[in-house]
């Protein structure tokens, strides 16, 4: 069996609104994680209650966007492999 390729993985991450993601943070299950991928000082400036930030770029820059070299190590010390991530991305 042959496995997905990273399109087909990515087609496959759910998109939820605001209020679905407000649910499933709150639900007594707790199974639900809140990451803000932003840079530092968008997180900084506002930021839902009960996220933590991990950016994903360290930098966006006329030259291009520096990404964090350490993002996937840093989101595996926060979270267990079982942990859902509820993970907000803005453009």
């Amino acid at each position: 069996m042959a496995s997905a390729g990273k399109e087909d993985q990515v087609s496959a991450t759910p998109t939820i609104d605001a209020g679905l993601a407000r649910a499933l943070l709150s639900s007594e299950s707790g199974g639900h994680a809140y990451i803000d991928v932003r840079l530092p000082e968008d997180f900084h400036r506002e930021h839902a209650d009960g996220a933590r930030n991990v950016p994903y770029y360290l930098a966006v820059t006329p030259q291009g966007k520096e990404k964090n070299p350490r993002f996937v190590e840093e989101v595996a010390a926060l979270y267990g492999k079982e942990q859902h991530l509820i993970v907000v991305i803005t453009y």
